[in-house]
């Protein structure tokens, strides 16, 4: 029996089988390996260039590099302010109103506090609020954040997360991005001999960090590492900026001494000019007067008058201001000018998205660290689920925020949603209950009406003013 050609696309052409694309897909898949194929496969490829027999050469210029880069920047900040006060705003707007951590699901409801006091007794015993800013800042710096987890072993709890000097600290990942087994991942090198491991490291002690990180290599990028040949540029162009001010700015004198016909002599003209020197010299003259015969011309010779003419060191500044995502509105440096607002809101919406980059990369170290504090009281971090909470990052005032708070809830939001939406302080829905309920355990109510009421479970206290 024939099958009828169904009217379809000129790309399909239906026989009452499999569509003729599908079949040609099937044809270009490759062929799935059989289970022995499977069992033999040992072939491991290469994540970045190797040269066989240069393992150890290839590590001491990687790392003669790293350094040479490291204390190139290191210059950077130690010697021009706005560079230092790039880094320093990413990190702190990056570390403002730090972040709260929430278990949100458990087993069971006493494994969900358990896990949450243990979080908790580990921000406390790390201090990792006043740490954070100095975490983002050796982060952004170096390329790489490694940190040192101390554990006590009798209370079985992480009692310090320190910061290791990063020039000097090293990962073991090799071309194949994986770490040997007859090694420890992490070493610190010793200072009298390269190369040579001084302190060694296992691989639950050390929590390593990249910025821009690129799945195989072994360390970061720094995020000032593309601003180096930009600031050498610049640093030399201020520096001939300086030098010009000083030999082509100031009015010069031109001091003919004699005529075209009767020109003065060797010695007329020394005299001429220590008596000239004198008298310019004399700190007791407020004033200085030049007098001579009709064979003295003083001509004036004028000094530049293109020395505001920077466009090339603007622009070579402007470059800082790409390469960290910083808009250069908000770090003019006194140079305000008129941009449109559009385009400001879009590169401060562009700078919260590489902060929230970054307060990503962060969340990932402290998930490495509570998951480990976990497991040390004998919880399966897989058992729980908890989220990161950061603080707003936006720079909207308290009014801007109450104003969208109150549109919120004229919508008919929850009330949780409109604090994480507003965000006025990075407190969690929870916590605002319980300060409530403190409040009025203590009398202390600042307002009673149906909106506060309405928040809380309980009745109102005694005294409270009724709903209008």
């Amino acid at each position: 029996m024939e099958t009828a050609l169904v009217e379809t696309p000129p790309a399909i052409v239906w026989t009452g089988g499999i569509p003729r694309y599908a079949t040609a897909m099937a044809e270009a898949m490759p062929a799935m390996p059989t289970a022995s194929e499977l069992a033999m496969s040992t072939q491991r490829g290469y994540q970045r260039e190797y040269i066989p027999g240069f393992e150890k050469v290839d590590a001491l210029t990687m790392s003669r590099q790293r350094r040479e880069v490291l204390r190139e920047i290191d210059q950077m900040l130690n010697c021009d302010g706005r560079v230092d006060r790039l880094l320093y705003k990413l990190c702190s707007d990056a570390a403002y109103g730090s972040f709260t951590v929430l278990v949100e699901i458990g087993e069971t409801k006493r494994l969900r506090r358990q896990a949450q006091q243990i979080i908790d007794r580990t921000r406390f015993l790390i201090n990792d609020r006043r740490l954070l800013s100095g975490w983002i800042k050796g982060l952004l710096r170096d390329g790489d954040l490694f940190l040192q987890m101390l554990v006590d072993g009798q209370e079985r709890e992480i009692v310090r997360v320190k910061k290791l000097y990063a020039p000097n600290t090293f990962t073991r990942l090799n071309t194949f991005g994986e770490f040997p087994a007859d090694k420890k991942p992490f070493f610190q090198e010793s200072p009298m001999h390269p190369g040579r491991p001084q302190v060694e490291f296992d691989a639950w002690e050390i929590v390593h960090l990249k910025w821009d990180e690129e799945d195989g290599e072994p360390y970061g990028k720094p995020l000032l590492a593309s601003l180096r040949l930009a600031w050498r540029r610049l640093e030399s162009g201020e520096k001939d900026m300086a030098i010009r001010r000083k030999i082509r700015a100031g009015l010069r004198l031109h001091h003919k001494v004699g005529t075209e016909s009767n020109p003065a002599t060797v010695a007329e003209v020394e005299a001429h000019e220590k008596r000239t020197k004198e008298n310019a010299f004399n700190p007791s003259n407020a004033s200085q007067d030049y007098f001579s015969n009709q064979d003295v011309t003083i001509t004036p010779i004028m000094g530049d008058a293109t020395l505001g003419e920077i466009k090339d060191l603007e622009f070579l500044e402007g470059i800082l201001n790409i390469a960290t995502g910083v808009p250069s509105a908000l770090t003019s440096g006194g140079r305000e000018s008129a941009t449109n607002y559009s385009v400001v809101k879009e590169q401060e919406e562009d700078y919260l998205r590489v902060i929230g980059d970054i307060d990503r990369v962060l969340e990932y170290a402290f998930r490495q660290i509570f998951d480990f504090a976990l497991l040390l009281k004998g919880i399966q971090p897989d058992s729980v689920n908890y989220v990161f909470n950061w603080g707003a990052k936006d720079r909207a005032d308290i009014e801007r925020k109450l104003g969208w708070g109150v549109l919120l809830h004229q919508l008919g939001f929850s009330f949780e949603t409109i604090l994480n939406a507003i965000d006025l302080d990075a407190i969690t829905y929870e916590e605002e209950l319980a300060r409530i309920e403190e409040q009025k355990a203590a009398g202390i109510v600042p307002y009673g009406g149906r909106r506060a009421r309405g928040m809380s479970s309980g009745a109102p206290p005694a005294g409270t003013p009724a709903t209008p």
